[in-house]
């Protein structure tokens, strides 16, 4: 049994003994051990140990009640070498994360009188000088916080992970090409981001279209998050090779390189070049890259991350080939994720979402469900930001992530239409709102979705949605209407974004099975690419786990429909 300490573990070998001797560990194999758990209460207990990697730290998993190692997070300090977790004395940043009050309390690295009393002087004296200051700042943030609902949202909370700390030691090896795969919801853009901030030091720059990557304005380290399809053809991916094989050379040498030569008469995603030139591409050599970026500009990183929902590792192989001496390397992040991981990650998110309440009495979750349909990181966000999934058995919700959020969409759609239409709103624009800059026309055509009547094929009839009066749109009640729990608030703008894909695609699946033909109407042909499968082909909507698949199924006239809105031709027409 892991029993907590009301002051943290000893850091001196002399005082763990003391400790030790009197918690009476009577077995051989299960020795004592002073750790933090999860939570970062330290705790005292006999166990068998485990071996703890460079860089991490030893934790003792209260769900799964058995030890397990996470990254240390800080930067000095951490253990350089193989150790075993009965050890963690040896190393006190794995010890005391949070209890600096406790450590002066307790002797453990005391400080002279003077050195305490100076600082407290000081302190007073800058607290005088700058109270003004900080009244006026109080106000003024407390100005900002009115103006919007405090509710919600503009960043999610990170935890490095295990696949965090294997990427960041990769690409500071010398990798050039990092692949971060998982499903969706699985944290993929935001870890890509986080490792990319961490080696550059810079903010990202990121591709989402492979027709707007030109190596001639990219000149640093680049992310490609889910801009490599798995139906890319031959000429696709020659292009995209010569293309990264040119950026690589412009990087590395700081010289403006040729571009790409125009694959089997198509356009290029760069610029054309004349047929005689693409003989030049054989000539660059990048052997010496690594050496060449040194004397072109200490700061520059040559590494590309590509986020993607599988490994495809034969399209990666061909694409990275570009440079003939570099390896890429895949990074599952459903698989990456250790027990300590799975329980940050949730301690993370709930106490940003809900700080009032008792994590204790959840965090079971964190070893719950297989996440087939949804990452793990992403059936957090959802459980900690909606009370209605937390209300619910949370061993359910962690199984069946997509059935909740559908249902509760649908119920939002019942009896908070309102609401519903908002989100919808946002899922056609772009996934996001900007409140002072509104599109009237979207707003006006989705003013004709009446009431559901089941008795109705397709509604014909007004139902005016509450946010237009007298044919104007009143801005004031827009962000009333906005669902914290799914919407998060973009910094220093008047914009409103949804919070992941998953959200967009649920809303426009529930609002097609009630409304298809405006959902036909107001959709671009990529909005409804993959999410809508002919009735009858897919027979099973069920995943291995019990869980929902994130489609809509049709048939007959709607199926009709669907293909000609997507220019498919269809067997049997004229």
């Amino acid at each position: 049994m892991f029993k907590l300490r009301k002051i943290p573990c000893a850091v001196m070998k002399l005082d763990w003994e003391i400790d030790k001797r009197n918690f009476s560990c009577t077995s051989s194999i299960n020795v004592y051990h002073c750790i933090q758990d999860e939570r970062n209460r330290s705790g005292e207990i006999c166990i068998q140990p485990v071996w703890v990697q460079p860089n991490y730290c030893p934790e003792f998993n209260t769900g799964a009640r058995a030890l397990d190692t996470v990254p240390c997070n800080v930067t000095k300090g951490c253990p350089n070498v193989t150790f075993l977790s009965n050890e963690a004395y040896e190393y006190p940043v794995c010890l005391n994360k949070t209890h600096k009050k406790e450590i002066l309390e307790n002797g453990v690295y005391s400080l002279p009188w003077f050195w305490i009393v100076i600082p407290v002087v000081l302190g007073i004296a800058l607290l005088v000088l700058s109270a003004a200051y900080f009244v006026w700042r109080r106000k003024r943030d407390d100005q900002k916080k009115n103006e919007t609902s405090n509710s919600l949202g503009n960043s999610e909370p990170f935890h490095r992970t295990k696949a965090f700390h294997e990427a960041i030691q990769y690409l500071e090896n010398g990798g050039t090409f990092l692949v971060l795969s998982g499903i969706w919801g699985s944290g993929k853009t935001k870890t890509a981001k986080e490792v990319y901030r961490s080696v550059t030091g810079k903010s990202p720059t990121i591709i989402t279209d492979l027709q707007k990557f030109d190596c001639e304005e990219q000149n640093q380290a680049l992310i490609f998050d889910e801009a490599i399809s798995g139906n890319l053809s031959f000429g696709e991916m020659k292009n995209l090779q010569d293309n990264i094989k040119l950026w690589l050379a412009k990087v590395s040498n700081g010289k403006k390189p040729r571009l790409a030569k125009v694959s089997n008469g198509k356009k290029p995603w760069l610029a054309k070049a004349s047929v005689g030139e693409s003989s030049e591409l054989e000539k660059i050599s990048f052997g010496e890259h690594s050496f060449l970026e040194d004397e072109y500009n200490g700061e520059t990183k040559t590494f590309i991350i590509f986020t993607s929902m599988g490994d495809r590792k034969s399209i990666f192989a061909y694409i990275t080939s570009a440079a003939s001496d570099k390896d890429f390397k895949v990074i599952n992040l459903n698989d990456g994720l250790t027990k300590g991981d799975r329980t940050q990650i949730l301690n993370s998110h709930f106490t940003t979402s809900c700080p009032n309440k008792d994590f204790s009495k959840i965090e079971d979750l964190a070893t719950k469900g297989n996440n087939e349909s949804l990452g793990y990181p992403e059936i957090c966000v959802l459980f900690c930001r909606c009370n209605d999934f937390q209300k619910k058995k949370g061993v359910d919700f962690c199984k069946n992530p997509l059935r909740f959020l559908r249902d509760h969409l649908e119920e939002m759609y019942h009896s908070e239409k309102n609401k519903f239409f908002m989100l919808v709103y946002m899922s056609l624009n772009q996934m996001e709102i900007d409140v002072e800059n509104l599109d009237e026309m979207l707003f006006h055509k989705l003013e004709t979705c009446k009431s559901y009547n089941h008795t109705q094929a397709e509604p014909s009839v007004d139902k005016k949605i509450e946010i237009v009066q007298h044919g104007e749109i009143d801005s004031g009640n827009i962000i009333s209407l906005i669902s914290p729990e799914f919407v998060d608030k973009v910094p220093k703008s008047s914009k409103y974004r949804l919070q992941h894909y998953v959200i967009k695609r649920m809303t426009l699946i529930v609002f097609g099975a009630f409304h298809f033909g405006k959902l036909l109407e107001l959709s671009k042909p990529e909005d409804l690419k993959g999410f809508i499968k002919e009735e009858g082909i897919v027979t099973m909507v069920n995943n291995a786990v019990g869980d929902i698949m994130p489609y809509l199924i049709i048939g007959g006239e709607k199926w009709l429909q669907y293909q000609q809105k997507m220019g498919w031709k269809t067997a049997g027409k004229s």
